[in-house]
């Protein structure tokens, strides 16, 4: 069961960052002059310049497995979803692990943790 919610849970990060990344394929271009594709990934550039991490962007975080791991060098890297900024440099991040599971919410769906963590701690 818990694989099935683990599966479940990184199919929905692969799905949104498959929507995101549709609108920009080949099958999308040729709907856009040159002027729009270029204006568009100018901004695109910009955007991610300015937040690099989008709120419900898939993304890796670095989180420790144990509550008693306070050595950051050594923290592994985990899925994550980012829910948002939360100041200039600063994201919280839902960390989408089954060995972090803190419980089950009212529907019986796991309760990950979320964290803050700087954009080194994200990619």
């Amino acid at each position: 069961m818990a694989a099935v919610k683990a599966s479940a849970a990184s199919n929905t990060v692969i799905l949104a960052l498959a929507d995101e990344l549709a609108a920009g394929t080949i099958e999308a271009a040729p709907t856009k002059s040159d002027l729009e594709l270029g204006v568009q990934t100018l901004a695109d550039a910009l955007a991610r310049q300015a937040n690099p991490f989008p709120d419900a962007s898939p993304a890796q975080v670095r989180h420790p497995l144990t509550a008693g791991d306070t050595d950051e060098t050594w923290w592994p890297w985990l899925m994550g979803l980012v829910v948002g900024r939360v100041a200039p440099g600063e994201w919280d991040v839902v960390v989408i692990d089954d060995r972090l599971v803190e419980g089950l919410d009212a529907g019986g769906n796991p309760v990950y943790p979320v964290c803050r963590r700087a954009a080194e701690a994200i990619r």
